[in-house]
């Protein structure tokens, strides 16, 4: 009873038609319940499977954009061109190749002692070999001879120290000069490189 009356209240096509019409048109209406109920139960199923799987599904599209040649440029750390320069930096590298002759040559350097050098760049923060083998009475030496701490003369001061048996140092000092301090290196080849960036880059910096 309860079939019957759900087939003759529901407002579906298919169970009304099973229990009012004739044998023939029941037995179509019947299949074709059967049929579309369970194309219903497939499509559920379908969708219910796929939601448990937890597919993701992803779009990935890849576009390509022309740029004008050099894309990419690439420069060195210093903004200047060596051959530009090279006027600027013609005192200073005399004096750093005077420089390089004291360490690894002092005797040798005394041939070139006539050369005309700029002092300026020197005088204004020079290198110097601290003699550290008397610690209660260390000497700075500078390098051409014009020393820290009241020696007579170069020729003493090679006699006392060279390059390799002194820590070097730049010495750094106040406007005035009257306040100075020194700053040691681990070797010379340091020493050398980092006071010669500071002398480029102070001459760069006057460049207009």
């Amino acid at each position: 009873e309860l079939l019957v009356w759900y087939c003759d209240n529901t407002n579906t096509h298919g169970p009304k038609r099973i229990i009012c019409e004739g044998p023939k048109k029941k037995a179509v209406w019947f299949l074709l319940t059967l049929l579309f109920t369970a194309l219903v139960c497939w499509q559920w199923g379908i969708f219910i499977r796929t939601y448990l799987s937890w597919e993701v599904s992803v779009s990935l599209s890849v576009g390509f954009k022309t740029m004008d040649f050099p894309a990419v440029t690439i420069c060195n750390a210093s903004p200047f061109k060596y051959s530009k320069v090279k006027h600027l930096l013609k005192d200073l590298d005399e004096l750093m190749e005077a420089v390089l002759e004291r360490i690894l040559a002092p005797e040798l350097s005394h041939a070139n002692a006539t050369r005309t050098l700029n002092s300026s760049i020197w005088n204004h923060t020079p290198l110097v070999l601290i003699d550290e083998r008397n610690p209660h009475h260390p000497m700075v030496l500078d390098l051409f001879g014009d020393n820290h701490n009241g020696l007579t003369n170069s020729s003493a001061s090679e006699k006392i120290c060279n390059a390799h048996g002194c820590k070097m140092a730049m010495r750094l000092c106040s406007l005035n000069g009257t306040q100075c301090t020194f700053r040691n290196f681990t070797s010379a080849t340091q020493a050398v490189t980092e006071w010669y960036s500071l002398q480029a880059t102070n001459i760069f910096a006057q460049v207009p």
